[in-house]
């Protein structure tokens, strides 16, 4: 029978023994991947960095990045382009610019962890790079004039 999460924080002795090497100098940053707002609420009281879902099509974990933003706390945004599968976009925009966009306009939304799973999954990754470098080079430019991303 598969723990759950909470249970696996609450007690696995991970995030303690994480915590201890930090405090010895060992490591710099204690960070954890949730699945749940309770598991990402829990996760921000204890480390650095959380990594949460967040994009257009699923904002169900946007008070963990509220929260984050209130504490300081880092976010990794996983899931960034919905593993693929988007949605609809209001007046048909580029899904990932749109996706890009969305995200970090978030304050909390630091750094984005894009991965694939799949050769297919990793052909439509290349198909859509370029979208994601333009939408990349447009949020620098909207922050170097002083505009919101």
């Amino acid at each position: 029978v598969p723990l759950s999460f909470m249970k696996i924080m609450e007690e696995s002795g991970t995030l303690e023994a994480l915590s201890a090497l930090k405090d010895e100098g060992k490591i710099r940053a204690l960070g954890m991947s949730t699945k749940t707002v309770e598991g990402g609420m829990a996760a921000l009281e204890i480390c650095d960095v959380v990594m949460v879902t967040y994009n257009p099509w699923h904002t169900a974990e946007e008070a963990v990045l509220d929260r984050c933003a209130e504490k300081n706390v880092g976010v990794f945004v996983k899931k960034a382009f919905g593993s693929g599968h988007f949605g609809a976009i209001e007046g048909g925009q580029d899904p990932v610019r749109a996706s890009l966009h969305f995200i970090l306009n978030h304050p909390a939304a630091s750094s984005i962890i894009v991965g694939t799973k799949s050769p297919h999954h990793l052909s439509r990754m290349q198909q859509n790079a370029a979208a994601a470098n333009d939408a990349v080079e447009e949020l620098k430019l909207a922050v170097s004039v002083g505009g919101k991303v």
